[in-house]
């Protein structure tokens, strides 16, 4: 049996490791938002310079 102290401090790494993980994950996540974002400004872009061709 761990004794407290391992126990916290292996709690401690598990919870610094998941941490990791979510940052990258979020990190990549907002890198595909900007990228749709980016497109969809775009072809707002296209659909007004569409519209004002009319």
């Amino acid at each position: 049996m761990m004794t407290n102290k391992n126990h916290l401090s292996h709690i401690n790494e598990v919870v610094k490791s998941n941490n990791f993980t979510l940052t990258s994950k979020n990190n990549e996540i907002a890198k595909k938002m900007a990228k749709v974002s980016a497109q969809i400004m775009l072809k707002n872009k296209e659909a007004y310079k569409d519209l004002a061709n009319r």
